[in-house]
């Protein structure tokens, strides 16, 4: 790897620095977590009868890629399964949800939650903090399988029951993209486990973080965007590339021809009746346009990976795929480490000889496991 390449992929890791959820903002996630499970336990509450209750992560919460939900400020999304016995797996969606928002407000004429608004959505109740929303999900276990519940769905042309298994789908994610020590640590440390430092996170992770901001950034203005889980199963099947730039190169073609391949069902592997794809793509439209997207991610990696031009020179491009603020913040930050103002902007470069880039396979089939930058992928996949 040159050293244009190497800078690259720190800037990459700046920017995926500067969209997660900061030590601070995890901290306070923390804080409300425990502050709402213990609430919804405490006397008085309409929930005591269904306890004992379990509040844990799921989600991006879950898998520490949580990133901002939005462009131009902090605002983060902390997704939690609410455990609760005593309920019909059967029961009428809005009569879980109503309990819910009942446990948070104690029926306040204001119907908050210690000043913070609650909405009851679909399938979760959101309590909204400053910049912070907790969405808080019901949920049933099934006799026999660990962690897998039934969840309530309020939305009229889906089912209202659905199977779900969040934390065995996180354990899965984990195994496939994390050393093996760090997943039994994090095992050790549930409900909530330790936040991992930037350094600690595998370039899989990181690269999933990545994706999430440029979807983001290509929905800023509307439209139905793949959820984060579904992005998350993708990345854990995708094969490994050389450096960030290679492994969120390979997770853009690794998509861009699984949506080639036809109508999409994503199964949770620690679920098989869980479908991740059951509210995106609600259309053959929606799932063909993020299809192209991220073959136009894929060709612009590679095109910054091949130019000759120096790094300063492609700020405008990182931009265009993961915002003006963030790309700023992050060339002043590998400014500041480098301690020079003239070291990104005057190095000139060649991509070695003899690489190989994860262009697109026709006709369905997938291209051979290489890495980003050539050579037989590491896992053998």
């Amino acid at each position: 790897m040159n050293g244009t390449t190497a800078w690259l992929n720190e800037l990459l890791r700046d920017i995926a620095q500067k969209v997660q959820l900061p030590p601070s903002r995890y901290a306070e996630a923390v804080t409300h977590y425990e502050a709402v499970a213990k609430f919804l336990e405490a006397d008085g509450s309409p929930l005591r009868p269904h306890g004992p209750l379990l509040l844990y992560p799921q989600g991006s919460f879950r898998i520490q890629s949580t990133i901002s939900s939005r462009l131009d400020h902090d605002e983060f999304d902390i997704d939690l399964m609410l455990e609760l016995n005593n309920v019909q797996r059967t029961e009428d969606p809005d009569t879980v949800l109503d309990l819910v928002v009942k446990g948070l407000t104690r029926e306040r004429d204001d119907g908050r939650y210690r000043g913070c608004r609650v909405t009851k959505k679909k399938r979760c109740v959101t309590v909204e903090y400053e910049e912070m929303h907790l969405d808080i999900t019901p949920a049933v276990l099934i006799d026999g399988a660990p962690r897998t519940s039934v969840i309530f769905d309020r939305h009229p042309d889906r089912p209202s029951h659905v199977v779900s298994n969040p934390e065995g789908f996180a354990r899965a994610f984990e195994d496939a993209t994390l050393p093996r020590e760090l997943v039994l640590a994090m095992e050790r440390a549930l409900p909530v486990p330790e936040q991992k430092p930037l350094e600690a996170k595998s370039d899989q992770l990181l690269a999933l973080q990545l994706l999430k901001r440029h979807r983001n950034v290509l929905y800023e203005r509307g439209g139905n965007k793949p959820p984060s889980v579904l992005l998350a199963w993708f990345t854990m099947h995708a094969p490994r590339g050389d450096g960030l730039i290679g492994q969120l190169a390979r997770l853009a073609l690794s998509i861009e021809q699984t949506l080639a391949r036809g109508p999409l069902r994503v199964e949770n592997p620690a679920c098989p009746q869980e479908n991740f794809a059951d509210r995106w793509p609600a259309n053959q439209a929606e799932q063909n346009r993020f299809a192209k997207e991220m073959g136009a991610l894929r060709k612009t990696l590679i095109a910054l990976h091949e130019s000759d031009e120096p790094l300063s020179a492609k700020r405008d491009v990182l931009r265009s795929l993961f915002g003006e603020a963030v790309t700023n913040l992050a060339f002043e930050a590998l400014n500041e480490r480098i301690g020079s103002t003239g070291q990104t902007s005057g190095v000139g470069w060649r991509p070695r000889t003899g690489i190989v880039l994860p262009v697109a396979a026709t006709g369905g089939q997938t291209v051979a496991p290489h890495t980003f930058f050539g050579g037989p992928d590491r896992e053998g996949r």
